[in-house]
């Protein structure tokens, strides 16, 4: 893919644990805390440098939840050994400082996911307080010197909130607020039917 610079980017998605601490309801793999602990760190190793032996520069780790995944920090150094950009994305609960001095140096993006207002949020996130809990971490990223930047899932009800998430995004300090438009697909499609955008959103 080229950028709007004419830079070539390729990015390696990769999900190497479908544990997480939240159970969302528009979830694409349906993660949640029964799952495991994810795919060995060898293999993962194995298919990163197969990855940018074919020309890949940009790793993105997502899942689940990356930071409950134990060996995400050699995931990350593996990438970043053979000259890629690492990303992270995160639901931002679970950013204290011992998973900040993870991500240190060896994240060259950190993406957090907000999909609209407190209560929008929460609802998505399937449990109360969860944007209160994942807004609260935000000072901690930004003063650990990390570019961090937000992710919006667009749906038919929460469009007319991206201006808002954009203002909370500048007040945070994070560099970009990217939009996904929501897939039904995974929990998305038994909890949230009917939801997802249309030309107009």
């Amino acid at each position: 893919m080229a950028t709007p610079t004419g830079e070539d980017v390729r990015v390696l998605q990769v999900y190497p644990s479908l544990r997480c601490n939240l159970r969302c309801l528009h979830c694409y793999s349906s993660s949640g805390p029964e799952e495991g602990e994810g795919l060995p760190p060898g293999l993962l190793r194995a298919a990163v440098a197969d990855a940018a032996a074919e020309g890949y520069n940009v790793l993105n780790v997502s899942g689940g939840e990356p930071l409950l995944y134990p060996h995400l920090a050699e995931l990350l150094d593996a990438a970043r050994g053979l000259g890629m950009v690492t990303t992270v994305a995160t639901n931002g609960t679970l950013l204290d400082e011992r998973r900040l001095g993870v991500l240190a140096g060896r994240a060259d993006l950190v993406a957090v996911s907000v999909d609209g207002v407190p209560e929008s949020h929460d609802r998505l996130r399937g449990e109360p307080g969860a944007f209160e809990r994942m807004a609260r971490r935000l000072d901690a990223l930004w003063a650990s010197g990390i570019p961090f930047g937000l992710l919006f899932t667009l749906t038919q009800s929460n469009a007319h909130e991206l201006e808002w998430v954009v203002r909370f995004a500048v007040e945070a300090g994070a560099v970009l607020v990217q939009v996904h438009p929501l897939e039904e697909v995974g929990r998305a499609t038994s909890l949230l039917p009917g939801l997802e955008p249309d030309d107009v959103e």
